[in-house]
């Protein structure tokens, strides 16, 4: 089944885990310009060892992990106007009298309430594998023993998810 065309797939097939075909295409196609392209900020990559059996060659991957990519791109953000407002917790998405999502409603230090808007909103927060009462609700019981693959994962607990559910998603 999985030889089809994806957009041919029984619905039950979709539902296992595959992945689209296409997409893996794309990301292996993109996977040098990628590297290529996070070299101009600075980023350095090596191959690493591997550490699993099934491995038969060591992985590229970047030096310092994804916080050397963080810092790199963060960096040239902040060079080119960006402003990140850390120690601030996004609280709940802001709408317009027509539903649209116009801002987000946040605490920052203190609990001060700070409210930032925009013409265009990107809501990129990450899952709830680090929040054992949504893994719970969504997967079930053992779920909460469930660990995240990366360390990061930890820190995903879903609020981005909920906020995005509190208004209709």
């Amino acid at each position: 089944e999985t030889a089809r065309d994806w957009d041919n797939w029984p619905a039950i097939v979709k539902t296992l885990g595959f992945t689209d075909p296409e997409l893996i295409a794309v990301f292996a196609r993109s996977v040098g310009p990628t590297i290529a392209w996070l070299k101009t900020f600075g980023v350095k990559f090596d191959f690493l060892p591997t550490y699993f059996i099934t491995a038969s060659q060591p992985r590229m991957a970047p030096v310092g992990g994804g916080l050397a990519l963080v810092e790199a791109l963060a960096a040239w953000c902040e060079q080119h106007g960006a402003q990140f407002f850390y120690q601030t917790t996004a609280r709940a998405l802001i709408q317009d009298d027509d539903g649209a999502v116009i801002g987000v409603r946040c605490a920052g230090i203190g609990h001060k309430t700070i409210e930032l808007r925009a013409p265009a909103i990107v809501l990129a927060s990450g899952g709830f594998e680090g929040n054992p009462e949504m893994l719970t609700h969504y997967l079930g019981p053992r779920a909460r023993y469930i660990r995240p693959v990366a360390r990061g994962g930890y820190y995903n607990k879903g609020e981005g998810i909920r906020m995005a559910l509190a208004i209709g998603a």
